[in-house]
């Protein structure tokens, strides 16, 4: 039994709290994430190779209209209630192709990737405005259709597809 217990703390991974063992402190993450930064030459990013820049994605908005709090509030209470949708209840704004040639890049969106992107465009959402404009209702609706678990509200797609919808609309 005592062996067990005088092995080296520099086999264990993970610190002892319960023996004081302090755990690591943000500035000891920091040093650890900025000395990882520093790589060798010959490892090269995916996109420095390929020459291509990783999407943008969305800055929080500093101020958030009223009636997008409530839109937000009301379509959290419908997927926090376990509210159900018949396979009848479309959204307004699907399409069936997009409209504008090249859809929107989805991905800039915080939380949503390749695959989530494509499960969007075969549901009709090719564009940030489409999200834009969503109803609690919709919103409620994608994240059920989806299963996000809430992702739609806790990521604040429609404040994000909203910054984004005005830059598209600025070009």
């Amino acid at each position: 039994c005592e062996a067990s217990s005088s092995t080296s703390k520099s086999h264990r991974p993970w610190p002892n709290i319960s023996s004081g063992e302090a755990a690591l402190s943000a500035r000891d993450v920091a040093k650890s994430a900025s000395a990882s930064v520093e790589a060798p030459a010959k490892k090269a990013s995916l996109f420095v190779e390929t020459h291509e820049a990783p999407p943008a994605r969305a800055p929080a908005p500093q101020s958030v209209s009223s009636e997008l709090i409530k839109v937000e509030a009301d379509a959290l209470r419908l997927i926090d209630s376990g509210q159900t949708f018949d396979e009848s209840f479309k959204l307004h704004a699907a399409l069936p192709s997009p409209l504008r040639g090249e859809p929107d890049d989805l991905k800039r969106i915080r939380g949503v990737a390749y695959k989530l992107e494509e499960q969007l465009h075969a549901l009709g959402i090719y564009y940030f405005s489409q999200i834009a404009e969503m109803t609690p209702q919709e919103a409620a609706w994608l994240d059920y259709k989806l299963s996000l678990r809430g992702r739609v509200i806790r990521y604040r797609w429609i404040a994000q597809a909203q910054v984004f919808a005005g830059e598209v609309d600025r070009r």
